[in-house]
């Protein structure tokens, strides 16, 4: 489990959704819980990275898995069922982990590589208390990604001090820390993007910051 963490507008979802479409491209498994974002807004924006007929046929397969946790604020202005494969009627702890047991568990009798995204966890931290959020946090690590064998990565959002209070107290949790970020020089008229590996277990990682540019929803290194 892997936390992509840093301020609003800092590149976090933009990190995602690349390291989505890279996998999508390649034939693998992705389940996307998206909760900032409406489907058909992810699906858009996947689609603009490698094409709607790759994400459309990837939704057909069943490798690009979409659970909806945004669209039961919308009711009854629904989006298109054929593009969702399971819909939260809430956030509750129990809900959202019931449906990444049961897409993780799809992912693993399909015998595929797969990943999946929580975009963004801010949401179920604002839903109920901070020890559910915690409990969740550690429940989805142990059965998505340490009994399934999945990895999951996870947006936060670290703009209050509460969040980045809390972040601190799942360190220990996770397997790795990935902070993207975004600097404005507004003397220089530039703008610099960078993530940089906080944390990473069991592997060798750079510890520089890495810069890149975003090209038509791209991000190139």
């Amino acid at each position: 489990m892997i936390a992509i963490v840093g301020p609003s507008g800092g590149g976090k979802s933009l990190l995602v959704r690349n390291i989505a479409s890279y996998h999508l491209s390649r034939g693998d498994h992705v389940i996307y819980m998206a909760l900032d974002d409406d489907p058909p807004q992810i699906v858009s924006l996947l689609s603009s990275l490698i094409g709607e007929e790759t994400i459309r046929s990837a939704i057909a397969s069943g490798r690009l898995r979409i659970i909806d946790g945004f669209s039961y604020r919308m009711s009854p202005l629904k989006p298109p069922q054929d593009i969702i494969s399971r819909s939260l009627q809430s956030l509750s702890p129990e809900e959202i982990l019931s449906a990444s047991r049961i897409e993780a568990s799809y992912i693993s009798g399909k015998g595929g590589k797969g990943m999946m995204i929580i975009d963004s966890y801010n949401e179920i931290l604002s839903s109920g208390e901070i020890s559910s959020a915690t409990e969740l946090l550690k429940r989805v690590r142990a059965v998505v990604s340490k009994g399934y064998g999945i990895t999951t990565l996870v947006v936060i959002h670290t703009d209050s001090e509460e969040i980045a209070e809390w972040l601190k107290t799942v360190e220990n949790v996770l397997d790795g820390i990935v902070v993207a970020n975004i600097e404005v020089d507004v003397m220089k008229k530039k703008i610099s993007r960078y993530l940089y590996i906080k944390k990473m277990r069991f592997t060798a990682h750079c510890i520089e910051p890495i810069e890149y540019k975003v090209e038509k929803g791209r991000i190139i290194m």
